[in-house]
């Protein structure tokens, strides 16, 4: 499984305490699993990451 991360973003992400319901993203009411947890479970479980906006990432580390 491929995995696309977009490294401008993926701390925000695994900050977040969302839902995937609060954003209208789970797949039944009840789902109480957070935005954090399903990207875990996605770079976890992937056979390979493409990693997107790397150069907007490096240019802030400078």
């Amino acid at each position: 499984m491929l995995t696309v991360v977009d490294t401008k973003n993926i701390l925000r992400e695994l900050g977040t305490i969302d839902t995937l319901t609060e954003r209208e993203m789970g797949i039944s009411e009840d789902d109480e699993r957070t935005i954090a947890d399903l990207v875990v479970d996605q770079i976890e479980f992937a056979n390979m990451l493409l990693l997107i906006r790397v150069c907007s990432m490096m240019r802030r580390w400078r």
